[in-house]
């Protein structure tokens, strides 16, 4: 019966299960800023996309002129 005190008695468990819950919070959190900022980089992105395709044809068209 004594071993089975001593182990409800013992609270070194008790850290990692903190651990475990702080980690599971953090990885939450984490997922969580990726879906909320991925709309906005995903248009982000295309602008910029959007952006160096009208300069490279600007550019092609600049230079075509040229003798």
């Amino acid at each position: 019966m004594k071993p089975v005190r001593a182990f409800l008695k013992d609270t070194s468990g008790a850290v990692t299960v903190d651990w475990v819950v702080l980690c599971g919070a953090v990885v939450s959190v984490a997922v969580g800023i990726v879906f909320v900022l991925e709309g906005g980089i995903n248009a982000m992105s295309n602008d910029v996309q959007q952006n160096v395709a009208i300069t490279a044809d600007q550019a092609s068209t600049t230079t075509d002129t040229v003798d």
